[in-house]
């Protein structure tokens, strides 16, 4: 099993290919404007581009939500498998068949998340009081 610090170190490398991609983006975005000239604007290669430029940035949103919150919450939260397992979604928009993670991170996080609906918190880094959960029995499936 890996320990808190090599999830940690390879969610920072697997953080540092996605936002490493944000100057060949540029790039890319500068070569295109300068082949299409007035119809950049409208190009569909530039949405593409921007979609790409949106996983960037949500990778980096998830890194920094990591960072900056580790001193403001309760365990279990932040987590390495978390983060880990957040950049790899975002990396499988890009490489929908390469997958990063163990089963061991997958399943470390659905345990955290078994805890946090049990104990009636909320999936978040920030956390509030709920109201109390009401159980109706006659839902349930059996």
């Amino acid at each position: 099993a890996s320990t808190e610090a090599e999830r940690l170190r390879a969610a920072a490398d697997l953080a540092g290919e996605l936002t490493g991609r944000a100057g060949p983006l540029r790039e890319r975005a500068a070569a295109l404007k300068a082949e299409l000239g007035k119809d950049y604007a409208q190009s569909p290669e530039l949405f593409e581009l921007a979609k790409e430029y949106c996983l960037v940035h949500a990778a980096a949103a998830c890194v920094l939500t990591h960072v900056h919150s580790a001193d403001a919450v309760e365990a279990p939260l932040p987590s390495a498998s978390l983060l880990l397992l957040q950049l790899e979604r975002i990396r499988r928009q890009l490489f929908p068949h390469e997958q990063v993670t163990s089963q061991a991170v997958v399943d470390e996080v659905m345990e955290v998340l078994r805890g946090l609906h049990q104990d009636n918190r909320l999936f978040s880094y920030w956390q509030f009081p709920l109201a109390k959960r009401l159980t109706d029995e006659s839902a349930a499936r059996r």
